[in-house]
């Protein structure tokens, strides 16, 4: 049977693909946030020089610049543009995901369903990041590669080994599918079919040979070093914690999921993960400014990510059951590794969610106490899942909206006989959507540099603590006599990102909670607009 009638005959993938691509199209000129205008200066130094574009760009493989930068030539940088062709590798990621499905659970759509509505995807999908195109070829690779292997067809096994290195070549963590591959070969007895793995292996060779031909360098083992160089393992400890509360803070329904499967007639892992709530109340240092209310959230979402961990280690590798023990093998592989890097991030919780909702269907399947009622919540926590996602998704939307924004407001109220200068806010090249849209401006007169004598001018400045602002004081007044002539004030009730309120979705750094919801509304930024006196000031 072809891919094509097996999507057919399932009408109801069809109708929640096209819901899907509903309720994306109103975020479908969302500003270019946090890591998009990396995407887009990539499609644009390729464009200039392709087959060398600045090394400056190469922290991951650059193939989704040569992706994007064809579109930039016929289009422009329009984000419209920009999202609508990012929308097929969601697409992909739902689909592989169903063929996943449709081998580990006779056909069923909730591990697909339970991917879609997690806050991680469903904001993830609303960018140009590497992290959706990342995970789609990622699924692709494992879904044709299972097909392959139990089909004992060589035609799947191949364009499998083409997918996963497309999928390194979107980003450095796609590496990490030739473990899960090879446990897939090792758990089936096929270990002649190991020779596709060299494939991706064989690619991933010719990116490293291809940039010490251009550049004079392995930049990726230079990156790896770098990494390593970095790399702070009495952190880990605190990246750990930072990926429990983010596995359920930034999914959700594993919240509601694990406490169905609490009640499972085990008394020992739940007594076990509830010791993991306490945690936020013990912890002094990292955590002495969160409210109590926040230390309650993070101690929930501890207790459930904490939960289906050790169920996972329980059952996945207790039984005798192949499926499970390759979900569990390819989770913890996953989990190890992100606890790795250097920092836990909502879209690096990606990669974890299909093999644990494929092993929480299972799990979900074997204890049904009363299949009314057990359908009534399943269907009830998929429905505020979706809700909270959404609701997150209009506060990401409306954050990203902040920088593209300000610029219009900007010509507003700065005199426009003044010189106009703008705090530095990052060291890259690119900060976030603030300096893509400072540089790509072009209605107001200014100057960036970071050691500047400026005098009789306007300068500007973020203060609230969303950017990494360097310049002492966050953005206060230079000295007594510069005076405060204006401030501009974002404010939302959804908080994704800042560290005034431990809101760390993009990078646990800003904090531990994943995000932070209020009745009332809060600064999601705030710009100051201070003039500068007669006498030259040094801009740090």
């Amino acid at each position: 049977m072809s891919i094509i009638r097996i999507i057919k005959n399932n009408k109801y993938l069809i109708v929640i693909i096209i819901l899907f691509v509903f309720q994306n199209s109103f975020f479908i000129n969302k500003a270019f946030h946090i890591d998009d205008p990396s995407t887009v200066e990539i499609a644009k130094a390729i464009n200039i020089h392709p087959l060398k574009p600045p090394q400056i760009f190469l922290s991951n493989p650059i193939l989704m610049g040569y992706y994007y930068s064809p579109i930039i030539r016929i289009f422009g940088e329009k984000e419209f543009w920009f999202h609508l062709f990012y929308l097929p590798f969601s697409l992909l990621t739902i689909i592989s995901m169903f063929f996943l499905s449709l081998r580990f659970t006779q056909g069923s759509l909730l591990p697909v369903i339970f991917l879609m509505v997690t806050p991680a995807f469903i904001i993830s999908s609303q960018s140009v990041m590497l992290d959706i195109p990342l995970l789609g070829f990622f699924l692709a690779a494992v879904a044709t590669f299972i097909f392959g292997i139990d089909k004992n067809n060589r035609l799947l096994l191949l364009l499998s080994g083409l997918l996963a290195g497309i999928a390194i070549l979107i980003k450095y963590s796609g590496i990490m599918i030739l473990p899960i591959l090879f446990i897939y070969v090792l758990l089936n007895s096929k270990i002649e079919k190991i020779k596709f793995l060299f494939i991706p292996l064989f690619i991933f060779i010719l990116w490293n040979i291809y940039c010490i031909l251009i550049y004079k360098d392995a930049i990726f083992f230079l990156a790896l070093s770098g990494k390593l160089a970095s790399y702070f393992l009495n952190r880990i400890g605190i990246r750990l914690f930072a990926s429990l509360s983010f596995l359920s803070g930034t999914s959700i329904i594993i919240v509601f999921l694990s406490f169905f499967l609490l009640q499972k007639k085990t008394f020992f892992l739940p007594l076990l993960s509830a010791t993991s709530g306490f945690l936020p109340f013990l912890i002094k240092d990292t955590l002495n400014n969160y409210s109590f209310f926040e230390k309650t959230f993070l101690a929930i979402l501890l207790v459930s990510s904490s939960y289906i961990i050790l169920l996972i280690l329980q059952d996945g590798f207790k039984k005798n059951n192949k499926d499970s023990l390759f979900f569990s093998l390819w989770f913890l592989l996953i989990f190890i590794f992100i606890n790795l890097i250097n920092f836990i991030a909502a879209r690096f919780i990606l990669l974890l969610l299909p093999p644990l909702f494929l092993f929480i269907y299972n799990e979900l399947i074997i204890y049904k106490p009363k299949i009314v009622r057990f359908k009534v919540k399943i269907i009830s926590s998929i429905f505020i899942s979706l809700l909270v996602s959404l609701l997150l998704a209009i506060g990401d939307y409306q954050f990203a909206e902040i920088y593209r924004d300000i610029f219009y407001v900007f010509k507003k109220v700065v005199p426009l006989d003044k010189k106009v200068y703008f705090c530095d806010s990052y060291t890259y090249y690119y900060s976030w959507g603030y300096d893509y849209y400072l540089k790509k401006n072009r209605g107001l007169k200014y100057r960036r540099e970071k050691n500047l004598s400026i005098k009789n001018a306007i300068f500007i400045t973020p203060t609230e603590q969303v950017l990494p602002i360097i310049i002492e004081g966050l953005g206060g007044p230079l000295n007594n006599k510069d005076r405060l002539i204006n401030s501009i004030y974002y404010k939302g009730n959804i908080v994704l990102h800042n560290q005034r309120f431990h809101a760390g979705f993009y990078s646990h750094d800003w904090g531990l909670l994943p995000f932070y919801l209020s009745f009332h509304k809060v600064p999601l930024e705030v710009f100051k607009i201070y003039y500068i006196s007669n006498s030259p000031q040094e801009v740090k």
